[in-house]
């Protein structure tokens, strides 16, 4: 009798370990067939939206795979944002297109207006009243950075400084500031709206995307050159320049409360630095294959992680925090 009672127990307790096992596990979001460049949740958290080489972008309701919206592009889609007001999406595509989708009709569709070269990243004012885009080729092409009004959607202006494509483009939380990451190696700071530059020089190789910190201390850049260079953006200098592996870094991001950094690129981990003192904190193998966006839910417990396997992994970010055991 007590052995039954020993074996129900036992059973009980290996249950209990392989629910928490399997709550701890990194679950997936599947409908792509192709890279995966870059995600973007609305404010609220409602929508999630990927974009993606197969020349999509899928609108997530939620993150139980339920697609709200799928919107079709003639050429693969490299970037997506929302709105602060989660009624407008924004999207760059490798036929040079900027569109903008109506979330409250369907994915209504409308042309912003066009670059000569495909356009890689796009970003709002926290305002929303302006939207910059940016791209380019190699070795000459199109390589501005245009800011449109959404009021008329008139072209504001245009800046052309970087000698190649412009990957990465972020709005400081005042919105006074516009960054740029190039494919020349620089960072560049822009006034908004009146285009003074400040040059920020550290990278030895392309420069992919950049991340504002959301008190606007600090900008982070992820470079081919396989380091993350974090900014002060009061004086431009570097305040510390990190390296987790001899890898490229596609994407970097701040966790919502400023305390914790995270780079994701071609070794296909997921690394995370303290803010505080810029110390590793983990590195998580969460795919086979390079990680080109990450994104964090608004309320900061999950991080979202894709690339070039077309799967969107869903982590836990207190999972990924838990120091792991020898």
């Amino acid at each position: 009798m007590c052995r039954v009672r020993v074996m129900t127990l036992w059973r009980a307790v290996l249950a209990l370990w392989a629910a928490a096992a399997h709550a701890a596990d990194p679950k997936a979001l599947v409908a792509h067939r192709d890279n995966v460049y870059q995600l973007a949740f609305t404010r609220d958290g409602r929508w999630l939206a990927s974009a993606s080489g197969n020349q999509t972008v899928i609108v997530w309701e939620g993150l139980e795979g339920k697609v709200a919206q799928r919107w079709q592009h003639a050429a693969p889609v490299y970037t997506v944002a929302f709105n602060p007001h989660a009624t407008l999406a924004a999207t760059g595509s490798g036929d040079g297109r900027v569109m903008l989708w109506d979330l409250d009709r369907q994915g209504h569709a409308e042309e912003l207006g066009g670059h000569a070269s495909p356009v890689y990243c796009v970003a709002w004012s926290p305002d929303g009243a302006l939207l910059a885009t940016a791209g380019g080729q190699a070795p000459k092409g199109d390589n501005a950075c245009r800011i449109w009004r959404l009021c008329d959607r008139s072209l504001l202006a245009e800046w052309s400084v970087h000698k190649r494509p412009v990957y990465g483009l972020a709005f400081s939380p005042d919105g006074k500031l516009l960054a740029t990451a190039s494919g020349d190696g620089s960072v560049r700071l822009w006034s908004v709206p009146q285009g003074n530059a400040q040059l920020l020089e550290g990278h030895t190789s392309d420069v992919y995307r950049c991340a504002f910190s959301s008190d606007g201390k600090w900008l982070a850049t992820a470079s081919q050159d396989a380091t993350i260079i974090v900014w002060d953006v009061t004086s431009g200098r570097p305040t510390v320049r990190l390296r987790a592996r001899r890898a490229p870094v596609y994407a970097v991001a701040f966790s919502p409360d400023d305390q914790f950094l995270v780079s994701v690129g071609d070794d296909q981990h997921v690394h995370v630095w303290s803010a505080e003192h810029w110390g590793a904190v983990a590195s998580v193998h969460l795919s086979h294959a390079a990680l080109y966006a990450l994104a964090f839910s608004p309320n900061g417990t999950l991080l979202l992680v894709a690339g070039e396997d077309p799967r969107i992994h869903i982590a836990s970010w207190q999972h990924l925090l838990r120091p792991k055991g020898p």
